[in-house]
Formats: structure tokens, C-alpha cells, sequence
């Protein structure tokens, strides 16, 4: 069990820091917390069973938070989404 908790965290931890260079490459200075809490609103939103992950529904949440707290714009959200997939 331990041994899975840490591949479950270092895999977190390189998400968030894809996420951190791939706005950083579009000119946004994101804070990590921001991005680490945008992971779990994720999660949350994609284990609800109206809104799996194919839906989109939880693009969508993390999209609408990362611009109204980071100003990050439609255009940049559309291709960091289509980058990370």
C-alpha cells in the first residue's frame, strides 16, 4: 500500500507540474496550488455519474476555474485541454 500511495502522489505531482510548464509556455504564471486544486475538482467532478470524464464535464470545471482566478483565456484553456489529453 505504501508503495502505491507514492506512485499515486508522484504521478499528481507531474501532472500538476505538466500543467505548470504547459501554462508557463503560453505566458501565465500559475500558482501550483491553483493547478493542484484544479486536479481535484476534476476528480470530483468526473467520479459524479451524470458527468463521466467523456462528457467533457470536467474539462469544463477546471476550465471555468483556471479563468476567473488565473485569467487564463478560452483560446489557451482549448489548447492546453487538447495538449494534455
Amino acid at each position: 500500500l505504501p508503495q502505491t500511495g507514492f506512485i499515486t502522489f508522484t504521478a499528481c505531482v507531474i501532472d500538476v507540474a505538466i500543467g505548470y510548464t504547459l501554462f508557463s509556455a503560453f505566458g501565465y504564471s500559475t500558482p501550483l496550488a491553483l493547478l493542484a486544486l484544479c486536479k481535484v475538482l476534476h476528480t470530483l467532478v468526473a467520479a459524479i455519474p451524470l458527468t463521466p470524464n467523456a462528457t467533457g464535464a470536467p474539462y469544463l470545471s477546471v476550465a471555468y476555474l483556471l479563468h476567473q482566478q488565473a485569467g487564463i483565456t478560452p483560446e489557451v484553456l482549448a489548447a492546453g485541454i487538447a495538449l494534455s489529453l
